[in-house]
């Protein structure tokens, strides 16, 4: 006899199946916790990726603070040892000048000009 479209008799599906059992049930539900708590506990592996991350975020400051620290060497050592060095830092820093040289200071116009 036919059905017109309703179903006499139909299985669950087999995963409805699986679940109704309770062993299994609790089994997955067991490994589903598991894997919840060891991704994203406090020592899961989300947490290590950002920790990691931030690991690498951390090694590359140190790597530019440690360009930083030789640059600030070198120009201590200049201003230690180097005349040149000195002379061109004092007159840059102070405005000193030599006996009879002339400075020619240039001021900003006053509003904008080239409008």
């Amino acid at each position: 006899m036919a059905s017109y479209g309703y179903r006499e008799h139909t299985e669950p599906h087999r995963y409805i199946r699986l679940l109704k059992n309770k062993k299994v049930a609790i089994m997955l539900a067991g490994m589903l916790l598991a894997v919840l708590l060891v991704s994203f506990s406090n020592k899961g592996l989300l947490r290590r990726i950002i920790l990691e991350k931030e690991l690498r975020d951390t090694n590359e400051k140190v790597v530019e603070l440690a360009a930083d620290i030789e640059e600030l060497r070198r120009q201590r050592d200049l201003l230690q040892n180097d005349r040149a060095t000195i002379e061109r830092v004092a007159r840059e820093a102070h405005g000193m000048i030599k006996p009879g040289e002339v400075v020619y200071r240039i001021r900003p116009a006053k509003g904008n000009a080239a409008q």
